[in-house]
Order: structure tokens, then sequence, then C-alpha cells
């Protein structure tokens, strides 16, 4: 019969973040551990839903000025108590992704409270077309882009749309879609 784990050793990574970043912390094994359980507080998304030795930490969605990570040893005899590590999260930092896969974008800071960065890479050079949508489908912005091959980087001021939800549609040689949510406070 085995016991219960012992407590994961200190959780590795940054205890100071900024809030458009996605990081990946990670703990040590524990003996008789068979999967590791991972969360965190104030909006801080956990994916993969962790299971492992590491996960990673998307502060993207982070509602306050910390978050606390939470991760747990696990087995068949049960859970072991948590071992924590607060995390300072700079709500007002505009940090580029430290890399946007070809076919995403990313839109930082959002929420927002008037400019945002729109990031996304490009196979090849190709005419882009990103709008500002609202929920009831209108465009309220369009703007042409040529894009370069490899990152492309575009700053787009919404400090003059209302405080609520928005879309950014990109459209990559007038047939690929993608809209990611963005909401203005």
């Amino acid at each position: 019969m085995t016991a219960v784990p012992a407590v994961p050793t200190s959780i590795t990574g940054p205890a100071s973040v900024c809030k458009s970043s996605v990081i990946n912390y990670t703990v040590s094994p524990v003996a008789g551990a068979t999967f590791y359980s991972w969360y965190a507080s104030n909006g801080v998304l956990i994916s993969p839903i962790g299971t492992g030795l590491s996960a990673d930490a998307n502060f993207n969605y982070a509602t306050a000025g910390s978050s606390v990570l939470t991760v747990r040893a696990n087995n068949n005899c049960g859970i072991s108590q948590p071992m924590n590590k607060t995390v300072s999260i700079d709500l007002n930092c505009r940090e580029a992704k430290a890399s946007v896969k070809e076919n995403e974008i990313a839109v930082y800071p959002n929420p927002t409270r008037g400019k945002i960065t729109i990031e996304f890479a490009q196979a090849t050079k190709a005419k882009c077309i990103l709008k500002v949508v609202d929920l009831l489908r209108n465009v309220l912005e369009q703007i042409e882009v040529k894009a370069e091959e490899g990152l492309n980087t575009i700053d787009i001021d919404l400090g003059s749309l209302s405080k609520g939800m928005y879309f950014i549609v990109m459209e990559r040689d007038g047939d690929e879609t993608k809209a990611l949510q963005v909401e203005v406070q």
C-alpha cells in the first residue's frame, strides 16, 4: 500500500509577470505521485488542465494584481497538501507574446482602456484586413495591412469606443478568418 504523496517542492517560475504573458511553471517529481493537480486564482488559466510536472499559466485574463498558483501531488491513496506560489501581475504592462505561431493572432493588453497591439505571424507576404466589430457584427473600423513574412505587429487605438466587448477579426487573402474577443474598459 502506498501513502499519500508528500507536498511538492517549491514551484519554479517567475514571481512577477506581465498580464499579457503565458509562463511555464514546474515542480520536481514527488515519490509515489502518479499525477499532479494545478490551480490558479483570480482569472489566471492553467493549460493543459494541469496533470503533469509542469503547466502553463496564462495571465491574459487575470482579474487582480496577484494570483496564487497551487500544485498538489496525487495518487490512489489521496492528495498531498498544496504547494503555493504567489505571483505578482503587472496589469498595465504591454509585453509582446514570446511567440505567435503561424495562423494565430494575439491581442494585448486585454482588457484595454485604449490602445491594443495585434501580433500575427505570416508564412509569406499577404494582404490582410483587420476589423473591429461590435457584438451586433457592425464593422466599426477596418484596416488593410500588407503583412510581411514573419511576425507582424499593428497598434490600434480603441479609446473612442464605449466600454464593452468587441471582436478583432482578421481576414488573410480574403478567405481565412480569425477572431479574438477584446474588452474595452
